[in-house]
């Protein structure tokens, strides 16, 4: 009872990409200082291990830092040289002890090293950035125009540049293509997901450089595992850059993350289950009995439900919860007017979802409260009363209505109500992105087995992560 009433326990918000390491043969201070114009707000909701809070978001685990020495490994070469990722266990073991110096050794290989991986340099946002050349350019094209009030910079002794501020950024721009080009065809990769679409499989080039001696003949004794097909661990999906990808401010929240853990532990155990040959003698049978198992369980899956209804119940409260407590975050923070996007999965996703329909409706108490100050005349007893609540209400705080430009919303565990999504629709002011899979029976399983009121109707009420939001002007993209 006590874990049912203690409320939110914990929501912490985290700033990222403040710690990116731009020091490592990189540097790039421009892109570390620049103001960004828009806020990203991730948030997971389920959790494999401590640091998917962060992973699944392009971003290096900071919180807590990862320092799985194999999967940093893994990481970085799934990026460097992906024909290597067979060998990273030998690589180690041959490595025990002095993995520092192994580390040293390949930060002077790639200008990287396992613990520093990002920023990466292939992301769109990295092939549209300016060079040092361009932004002069451009500086110099504002100030013919007449947009800069300070006195452009004396031009240096020797020959002056004839050249017009549009042809030396086109110039750049060339410059820019060969040297990204030239990059490409040495490291014979994608920064952003491997081997570049011109190699297959894990084909590596045939010129071993002194640092691949060095690394991968330092004990003859020893020969990489090569019996088999390798099969890539799972994690290395979450190698991708979001500074390089998308930019702008990143946050990610972190939220009851022992419940997290625990459903996700709970759901997996149960998800071996349902592949079980009880559930594939179900999958085998009519139409008729296809419908009458979706709506009276096995006593089985039953059972094995109950097992995670009481956290999974309590995840449903607390998210809840968590969206008004971001609802509330936004509308008073304190960094600014820019737009901020919205993008979680799974519970994360009941907590965008939470969080729009407590906007929604503080929208319309506001709307309310303008026509209230608007109003000419007296106010009456019961206007007056609602005037001094409404003020102290909305006492520095945002519009509802101007807080969130897009919002992308994967794999919901809610029921399909229309009218919620009208609501979260109207506090939206770009996209409204429905993310489902027709393929995910956990979540339909959980939600027939608790979560419906009496009636046929309502038992076959669709689970928003499932299915399509009819709803004009909400995004339905189907990911099964």
């Amino acid at each position: 009872m006590q874990r049912r009433t203690e409320g939110l326990t914990e929501f912490e918000f985290r700033k990222e990409l403040a710690d990116r390491n731009v020091n490592q043969g990189h540097h790039n201070s421009r892109s570390e200082a620049d103001a960004e114009l828009f806020t990203t707000i991730c948030i997971s909701g389920w959790l494999r291990d401590k640091y998917d809070f962060q992973r699944p978001w392009g971003l290096h685990p900071t919180h807590p830092r990862l320092r799985d020495r194999l999967e940093l490994l893994e990481r970085f070469y799934s990026v460097h040289r992906p024909d290597h990722l067979p060998n990273c266990l030998r690589i180690l073991s041959d490595w025990q002890g002095e993995e520092n110096k192994l580390w040293r050794i390949l930060h002077q290989k790639y200008g990287r090293d396992p613990d520093h991986l990002f920023p990466l340099l292939e992301g769109p946002r990295m092939r549209g950035s300016l060079t040092l050349d361009q932004e002069e350019a451009l500086d110099a094209m504002f100030v013919e125009l007449g947009y800069n009030s300070v006195a452009p910079k004396k031009e240096p002794s020797g020959e002056r540049d004839q050249r017009t501020p549009l042809e030396r950024m086109r110039e750049g721009w060339d410059h820019q293509k060969q040297r990204m080009a030239a990059n490409r065809s040495s490291k014979n990769l994608d920064s952003m997901h491997g081997p570049s679409s011109g190699l297959n499989g894990f084909q590596r080039n045939t010129e071993s450089s002194a640092e691949d001696e060095v690394i991968h003949n330092r004990d003859t004794s020893k020969t990489s595992n090569e019996s088999g097909d390798y099969v890539p661990p799972q994690h290395l999906a979450t190698v991708w850059d979001f500074g390089s990808t998308y930019g702008g401010e990143v946050y990610t929240v972190r939220w009851e993350s022992t419940l997290l853990k625990t459903i996700c532990d709970c759901v997996m155990d149960l998800a071996m289950d349902v592949v079980s040959g009880a559930t594939r003698q179900i999958l085998k049978a009519t139409i008729l009995s296809t419908l009458l198992a979706a709506v009276v369980l096995p006593s089985y899956l039953l059972n094995l439900a109950n097992m995670i209804d009481g956290d999974w119940t309590l995840a449903v409260e607390r998210a809840d919860q968590a969206g008004v407590e971001l609802a509330r975050t936004l509308l008073l923070s304190r960094a600014g007017h820019r737009p901020v996007t919205l993008v979680g999965f799974s519970f994360g996703a009941r907590v965008i979802y939470a969080c729009l329909k407590e906007l929604a409706r503080l929208q319309e108490e506001w709307e309310d409260f303008e026509e209230l100050k608007a109003k000419s005349g007296k106010y009456t007893v019961d206007e007056q009363r609602q005037y001094v609540k409404h003020s102290k209400k909305f006492e520095g705080m945002r519009e509802p209505s101007s807080v969130v430009e897009d919002a992308v919303i994967m794999g919901l565990p809610n029921h399909l109500s229309l009218s919620s999504w009208k609501a979260c629709r109207m506090v939206v002011a770009g996209r409204l992105v429905n993310c489902y899979s027709t393929k995910d029976l956990i979540l339909s399983l959980m939600f027939q087995y608790r979560r419906f009121s009496p009636g046929i109707q309502t038992i076959l009420k669709p689970v928003c992560g499932t299915c399509e939001v009819d709803e004009p002007g909400v995004e339905n993209i189907d990911v099964s």
